[in-house]
């Protein structure tokens, strides 16, 4: 496995970890009081956003040319960043 592979194999990993987190996260959001749903509602839908865009970054990635490939990791890095960045966030309001 190269760079390349090994770098795209361990982005899908996260991935899947972070969806399954994104659907316990979703989970929790419906059984908030409903005062507090709008708000985590609002964190979900700003987090389904990060979500859309470093999948694409990722897919876009995955089907690059190699010249091209260093410039979008450094894009999907950012996206991957912001993604977790965007995850934590929201759980931490969800277990306040």
């Amino acid at each position: 496995m190269n760079k390349r592979q090994a770098y795209e194999e361990k982005l899908e990993t996260q991935l899947k970890n972070w969806n399954l987190e994104f659907s316990v996260l979703q989970d929790m959001v419906g059984r908030v009081e409903p005062d507090a749903r709008s708000e985590l509602a609002r964190a979900m839908s700003y987090l389904t956003e990060k979500r859309t865009i470093a999948i694409t970054k990722l897919r876009r990635l995955k089907t690059s040319e190699e010249e091209e490939w260093e410039k979008l990791q450094e894009d999907t890095d950012a996206a991957w960043s912001n993604l977790g960045i965007a995850i934590k966030t929201v759980s931490q309001q969800l277990n306040d």
